[in-house]
């Protein structure tokens, strides 16, 4: 949104839960030994090796979040591995101009 200088606003999304059932590749461990993996602000390195996974049949992506040190991601690359898809929270994101400062879940319409 920065990069087409969207002007502050307040942006409704959904939040769900799922299962993931299936194989996937598991690229934790490697992590910790390329950092490229992990790099916040560039995606390049890990666009292509999700691709060449995706092309050689991989399901989905495990991988190091990294946003939130200690947590874990899956990026889903066939919709035969995720099950059960249930609604979990209506969120608010507040964009400033610059960035998204706030997230509120939304609990109460009136």
């Amino acid at each position: 949104m920065q990069a087409t200088r969207e002007p502050p606003m307040r942006l409704q999304m959904r939040l769900y839960t799922v299962e993931a059932k299936g194989e996937a590749a598991d690229l934790r461990a490697a992590s910790k030994f390329d950092p490229r993996i992990v790099a916040p602000d560039d995606y390049s390195h890990t666009q292509a090796i999700g691709r060449t996974l995706r092309a050689n049949g991989a399901q989905g992506i495990l991988y190091p979040s990294v946003r939130h040190p200690g947590g874990e991601c899956l990026a889903a690359l066939r919709t035969g591995i995720v099950k059960n898809c249930l609604h979990a929270a209506y969120l608010e994101y507040h964009w400033n101009g610059q960035g998204i400062d706030a997230v509120f879940e939304v609990n109460q319409v009136l």
